[in-house]
């Protein structure tokens, strides 16, 4: 497969262009948090951040998406120096799909995600919907592409080519290489350990024979769930918004059994 001859000049010079983009992004996406590294990893904080949040938020989206774009020419050109190498066409497409996914995430961001953030400043009426959305947009660009699917693919692409330049002998490249590809594939690796379901499963005692049974409409408030974390806005959101159809749906499976037993115990 044939990525197209990048020279090392062009390929310095926009990597240089990428450095400055991501360095801007990243000073405008923590103004945005005022500074707090705390609110950037919590999507509930960030959707307080309000009106001037909004703008810096997408500013720095955009800001992200052409710091992935302009490091095309760097995965372009080490695809071109190590062709002869097995497996550069795969290490390759790897890269190259790491800056296409992280590309588009931040322009999910920019243009989805962010103007969330006004309209919840700005319309009282609709927060729990508007927060609802957010997190879920939230969750699928920053934990679901840019932690950990483009962790995997960074962490190919840089340890794959990094592998191909330790074998042709330029050690620095590789060492460069290395550390990229580990320090990606590692975060993604930990997130997903020290991820989390989405959704929980309620467990329900059954009453002991022989003993006085709950009334049906009090067996969901009744059951024995897990307790909701902190750091987990979206499953409170997802069990206000799912509760009341979980306790239509207990009372019809439940209620015919307990009638039964009522009926056995006379």
């Amino acid at each position: 497969m044939s990525w197209g001859a990048v020279s090392l000049r062009t390929a310095w010079i926009f990597l240089a262009m990428c450095v400055v983009f991501e360095v801007v992004s990243v000073a405008t996406l923590l103004a945005g948090s005022n500074f707090s590294i705390s609110v950037v990893s919590d999507p509930m904080r960030v959707l307080t951040t309000g009106s001037r949040g909004a703008d810096l938020w997408r500013l720095g989206s955009l800001l992200d998406m052409f710091g992935y774009l302009t490091a095309m020419p760097v995965v372009l050109y080490l695809g071109s120096r190590f062709r002869e190498e097995s497996g550069i066409d795969f290490f390759t497409l790897s890269g190259i799909l790491f800056l296409l996914m992280g590309a588009l995430a931040a322009i999910t961001f920019a243009f989805a995600a962010a103007p969330l953030i006004r309209e919840y400043a700005a319309n009282p009426s609709a927060k729990d919907a508007i927060a609802t959305t957010f997190v879920a947009l939230y969750r699928i660009t920053t934990f679901g592409i840019w932690q950990t699917l483009n962790g995997f693919l960074a962490g190919t692409w840089g340890i794959g080519v990094g592998r191909l330049a330790w074998k042709q002998g330029a050690r620095p490249l590789a060492w460069v290489l290395f550390a990229l590809g580990v320090g990606y594939a590692g975060g993604a690796a930990a997130h997903e350990l020290d991820g989390h379901a989405l959704l929980e499963f309620s467990v329900f005692a059954r009453s002991q024979k022989h003993r006085a049974h709950a009334a049906v409409s009090e067996l969901a408030d009744d059951a024995i769930r897990t307790d909701a974390r902190a750091d987990q806005p979206i499953l409170v959101v997802l069990q206000q918004r799912f509760r009341g159809f979980a306790d239509g749906v207990q009372q019809r499976v439940f209620e015919p059994g307990i009638r039964f037993e009522h009926g056995l115990d006379r």
